[in-house]
């Protein structure tokens, strides 16, 4: 297994678009019995949820697909920064996967955090602990578009209406801009 002989250093955040960060928030049970694995993908500087997609699949094929959609929406990031789970690494040469390939294709330089240190990607894990708190609220779903209904809702209001105490009281929305980096 290949072992860095550096140390440890995540690209440090100065701008909007800098670094994004992008994982699964674990899984919801559905009233169907089948399980919903939302993809969520954060600016780390401004902090917006750019993306909270509903599936039933968390495939390469799906995380590429929204990926897609939101760089050309918003233009796209210099890094990347994801857990070391599938699609996001592999298990070849230097942890590369084919979404991670795809990622320096485009342009875009995948950062992984270390196996076991959420906390290097804590800006997104905060996020995420706030949607679970508001997802436990409610009552369960019934469908992907149910649930995507609400996570657009949630995003909307996360983005928009709720100041963040680390954004001096700012709203995510008002600080980011959208890339200038083209998909």
């Amino acid at each position: 297994r290949f072992k860095p002989t550096q140390p440890h250093v995540l690209y440090e955040v100065k701008e909007p678009n800098d670094v994004w960060s992008a994982d699964f928030k674990g899984k919801f049970k559905h009233a169907n019995g089948k399980w919903c694995y939302p993809l969520t993908l954060t600016d780390n500087c401004s902090r917006i949820i750019l993306a909270s997609e509903a599936t039933y699949s968390p495939n390469n094929a799906f995380v590429v697909s929204c990926l897609e959609r939101i760089f050309i929406e918003n233009g796209m990031p210099q890094l990347l920064r994801t857990d070391n789970g599938a699609p996001f690494a592999g298990h070849g040469v230097w942890g590369l996967s084919v979404m991670s390939v795809w990622l320096l294709k485009c342009g875009i330089i995948p950062e992984r955090i270390r196996p076991g240190k959420p906390t290097e990607n804590g800006r997104h894990e905060r996020m995420h602990r706030t949607m679970k708190e508001a997802l436990n609220q409610h009552c369960s779903f019934s469908s992907l578009e149910e649930q995507q209904q609400w996570f657009d809702r949630w995003r909307k209001e996360f983005n928009e209406i709720r100041p963040h105490k680390a954004l001096q009281g700012k709203t995510p929305a008002s600080v980011w801009k959208p890339s200038e980096r083209q998909f």
